[in-house]
């Protein structure tokens, strides 16, 4: 997961995206040719480089659950006999993530996974800095998990698909805004803020808009 990751990022570091995340930003400052900037020119990118971030996301949606399941274990065992080595403990957050939320046992679940890799963290109020190292595509995923785990059905494919995968989710036709607890409201107007404050969010609020979503980390 991690591998997919940089080379679907690879693609958007090449038209001078920065990076939120520490481990992506300190991967891509080591090569010559990347130059962030306060606002990427993502006119650089071509209709080439679109079909291939669609593909890698495909790919990676494509991973069965027991794949995804048995590369969690396999670090889990090796993470039993010595700590693990910074990019094997990125591999098991990006696992936590793909699936939903962490699936092993709950006392091997490292104490700094993010929201949203851990979804249960989302039943407390969150503060900035949980969200600090979250790029708008994971704020996007972030704030929308809170409306899922309530069982909102989404228009959106991509939220579809997204969340489809997930054990938990189960859309509720009956849904509204009223399922939500005031944890929640004050969850989503947090990230919102940050979303606000990073540039505003890939979508409109009701999310129609789809562009944007396969957008960098």
């Amino acid at each position: 997961m991690r591998e997919l990751t940089l080379m679907r990022n690879t693609i958007y570091a090449r038209a001078g995206q920065s990076f939120r995340k520490p481990w992506l930003d300190q991967h891509f400052r080591r090569f010559d040719w990347y130059a962030p900037a306060p606002t990427p020119d993502l006119g650089k990118l071509t209709p080439t480089d679109y079909t291939n971030a669609r593909a890698i996301v495909d790919h990676e949606r494509a991973i069965p659950r027991d794949t995804l399941m048995s590369q969690q274990k396999a670090l889990l065992d090796k993470k039993a006999l010595g700590p693990l080595g910074p990019e094997e403990d990125i591999e098991l957050e990006l696992l936590a993530v793909h699936l939903g939320g962490w699936t092993a046992d709950p006392e091997l679940k490292p104490e700094d996974l993010s929201p949203l890799a851990d979804p249960t963290q989302l039943d407390a109020l969150l503060n900035a800095n949980q969200l600090a190292t979250l790029s708008l595509r994971d704020l996007r995923m972030l704030r929308n998990t809170i409306y899922a785990r309530r069982g909102r059905p989404f228009r959106s494919t991509l939220l579809q698909e997204h969340f489809g995968v997930m054990e938990w989710y189960t859309p509720d036709e009956a849904y509204s805004d009223a399922k939500l607890t005031p944890i929640d409201r004050k969850n989503i107007r947090l990230i919102q803020s940050v979303e606000k404050a990073s540039g505003g969010p890939l979508t409109d609020y009701e999310h129609k808009v789809e562009e944007g979503w396969f957008f960098a980390a």
